[in-house]
């Protein structure tokens, strides 16, 4: 394969992600060119990543693991697991917009940073590029990468910071197993993903 002529220049080092899609359905296409730069994952579960942290909302508790993958080529920490446990129906599902008895993606992520996760008070709710940019777009799915996030459950909705762009009653979320934009209500729920800069 051709050496790229931007591959040591600075903004190529930090550049865009691969889609992850390796398979050809026509020359010329993705699975073709494969462009993108890789993602370099280290997956931390020992010393202070071992372990759970009782994420409280509401009186409900998350019991959340304290594993996180590490994405060095673009600097981000990521909780391995979606939220759990907390919200209208007790099974991780939020909404965007915080309701009456205070169960919110946000304040999911306040708490989080309450009760120090992984002994970290800075975790935040992705913004769409973010959650984008760790999908695997290889059929038959486009769920983030296995080894990095191995129990990542498919179909589920994730959400992110970002409100659509065309309808601002939505936010910007992704139905993981199909890489699909999920379009609903900031008032339906929603299940997070931390991460963290």
């Amino acid at each position: 394969r051709r050496m790229n002529r931007f591959a040591s220049h600075p903004a190529y080092l930090n550049g865009l992600p691969p889609t992850g899609q390796t398979t050809v359905y026509v020359a010329g296409d993705n699975g073709t060119n494969q462009t993108g730069v890789p993602h370099r994952y280290e997956v931390l579960t020992t010393g202070q990543y071992s372990g759970t942290t009782a994420i409280i909302l509401n009186g409900k508790t998350d019991t959340h693991s304290n594993a996180v993958v590490i994405d060095h080529q673009y600097r981000l920490m990521y909780s391995q697991t979606v939220s759990a446990s907390v919200g209208p129906t007790s099974n991780g599902l939020l909404p965007w917009i915080t309701n009456g008895n205070g169960e919110g993606v946000f304040t999911y992520a306040a708490a989080a940073n309450t009760a120090s996760l992984a002994l970290y008070t800075d975790w935040r709710v992705p913004n769409y590029i973010e959650f984008l940019a760790q999908q695997i777009y290889q059929a038959p799915s486009a769920l983030p990468n296995s080894t990095a996030f191995p129990s990542f459950p498919s179909g589920v909705v994730v959400a992110t910071s970002t409100t659509q762009a065309t309808n601002t009653a939505n936010p910007m979320s992704k139905i993981s197993n199909s890489g699909t934009d999920a379009v609903q209500a900031k008032t339906g729920t929603i299940r997070v993903l931390l991460v963290r800069s």
